[in-house]
């Protein structure tokens, strides 16, 4: 009988053994199964060889901003083009923004400093402004991208990061298109398919239009927000920003609505919109002294977070 019981207490610690190890071996799996990979053209920086994340796909929250009527996507498209800089505008970018001015004259060029706090400071609600300051400072992009959307919803126009340009008069654009609302592009190749679940891969954020008051970015508000309680993004570094706040959140919001009949996606071939002024010798992660990618700590910081319950309220009757 003894014998019985030492025996049936070695295969259970067997069990539980082969259990951990197939536990382990799993986690090591999904923690090797996305990798970033530079994009086609792109020379590439340290953090796109081989960062690796086993967070799950966030769920996109739809229970209180639904698919929105055509008629609460907005009114007219303003022509104004949004920039967020940080405290001064770097001396690669003035050529940038002087030449869109003089290409441009009738759009009007906004420069929101401080990765855009001025702007959420005076116009974002409270409980918003929370949030945003929650992100860490050293997350300057993580920070421009939550204070892109609260912009777009807010004014509406074009937005383009500080590097980026737009080749073609907006106004002429946008008759072009009569009855879009929102616009936005993909890669011309395919990045991050298997992660977003979407054969045609990720929607850009460096540049986006948009009515004001459109469904689309508030509906990107509310996921970075909520999000933030679950996964505050801490393994840190470029990936955590991109799937807290940025292109691979900012897709799986988007790719479920493409269908709607105000919202066109194009591709950047088929669109007027450049990524980048910068050479190959000369990246934007190079330029900048800090680079947000190189850091380890969390996103968000979760203790300054306001509650939750208030914050998602405030959104959604925005």
């Amino acid at each position: 009988m003894i014998k019985l019981s030492k025996l049936c207490g070695v295969a259970l610690t067997v069990l539980v053994l082969v259990l951990v190890l197939a536990l382990v071996k799993k986690r090591r799996a999904d923690t090797e199964k996305f990798t970033i990979k530079p994009r086609k053209g792109c020379p590439g920086c340290s953090t796109c060889v081989r960062v690796k994340s086993n967070k799950i796909i966030p769920k996109i929250r739809r229970s209180v901003v639904e698919k929105f009527e055509t008629a609460s996507t907005g009114g007219e498209i303003p022509m104004v083009c949004h920039r967020i800089v940080g405290k001064k505008i770097s001396d690669h970018i003035k050529p940038n923004l002087k030449s869109f001015a003089i290409n441009y004259p009738n759009i009007e060029q906004k420069i929101h400093y401080n990765s855009g706090e001025d702007y959420m400071r005076k116009h974002a609600p409270p409980l918003l402004l929370k949030a945003w300051l929650a992100i860490r400072a050293e997350y300057y992009a993580a920070r421009s991208d939550l204070a892109r959307y609260f912009i777009l919803y807010n004014e509406g126009g074009l937005y383009l990061d500080d590097k980026s340009n737009f080749t073609e008069n907006l106004k002429s654009y946008i008759d072009n298109h009569n009855g879009i609302r929102f616009h936005a592009w993909r890669w011309d190749h395919a990045l991050w398919a298997e992660y977003l679940e979407n054969p045609k891969g990720e929607i850009c954020n460096w540049g986006m239009i948009s009515a004001p008051k459109h469904s689309i970015p508030k509906e990107m508000i509310l996921n970075v927000c909520m999000n933030a309680y679950n996964d505050p993004g801490n393994e840190g570094g470029k990936f955590a920003v991109l799937r807290t706040t940025g292109p691979l959140l900012w897709s799986r919001v988007i790719q479920d609505r493409e269908g709607d009949p105000d919202i066109l996606i194009q591709t950047e071939s088929t669109c007027p919109a450049v990524y980048t002024i910068f050479n190959h010798a000369q990246t934007h992660e190079n330029i900048r002294k800090v680079y947000y990618g190189d850091f380890t700590t969390p996103v968000f910081n979760f203790r300054l977070l306001p509650n939750k319950n208030a914050l998602e309220k405030e959104i959604t009757m925005m």
